[in-house]
């Protein structure tokens, strides 16, 4: 059985465009995980450095500002920042290898790159600052167990 030009011509143009979709899932989808990764990577010290913090055991390192301002920080690090750009990726990496489709936009797709980091970070950011002010008023560690 053998196939004509024109059936040559659209498997070769799907294959084409399956690998261009390829292409484009890979780096869509790598620079969400990268994005997600450097998240993480950032918001683990803070982590840390809550924990050190509250322990007592380093009354050099007290100070609420820096406490507040790490906790809203490592709270959107992990909480927004890094859960979307991971789903993203994973989505995108998904839709290429597993479905082999085209994203629907690219420019949308890479605009939401671009413009989700900054405003997600930022207005998040902002709104969880907001909230510890009152926070502040108690900045002693919670005692534990019986007086």
């Amino acid at each position: 059985m053998s196939i004509t030009a024109e059936e040559a011509g659209r498997l070769s143009q799907t294959q084409s465009t399956t690998a261009s979709a390829l292409r484009l899932g890979n780096r869509l989808g790598m620079s969400n995980l990268w994005f997600a990764f450097v998240a993480l990577l950032l918001g683990l010290p803070m982590g840390l450095y809550q924990v050190a913090e509250r322990s007592g055991y380093f009354p050099w390192l007290e100070s609420s500002h820096v406490y507040f301002a790490s906790t809203s920080t490592h709270g959107v690090l992990m909480a927004y920042v890094l859960t979307t750009f991971f789903m993203m990726g994973y989505g995108y990496h998904s839709m290429a290898h597993s479905l082999k489709i085209k994203t629907w936009s690219p420019l949308f797709s890479w605009a939401g790159f671009y413009l989700g980091g900054c405003p997600e970070f930022c207005v998040n950011g902002f709104r969880l600052m907001l909230r510890h002010p009152v926070l502040e008023l108690d900045s002693k560690p919670i005692q534990c167990g019986l007086p």
